[in-house]
């Protein structure tokens, strides 16, 4: 049997909480960069290669906070 992310009246399910998830992580990410600056662990420049796989994605890489004043 075939599940389809179609209800029976036609239009698509849509979880009920995503437009309140997608505004929490939108307050979280703008609070971590009001706070706090963000660079590079080492002082290095962050290499911007991408990897290809199932989604394009950049390599992981350690970041430093430092509270700002």
């Amino acid at each position: 049997m075939i599940k389809s992310s179609h209800s029976i009246l036609g239009w698509p399910r849509i979880c009920i909480g995503k437009n309140l998830s997608d505004l929490e992580v939108f307050v979280v990410c703008s609070n971590i960069l009001l706070n706090f600056e963000l660079s590079s662990y080492n002082n290095k420049p962050i290499d911007d290669i991408e990897i290809f796989g199932v989604t394009i994605h950049p390599p992981e890489f350690p970041v430093k906070l430092i509270k700002r004043k």
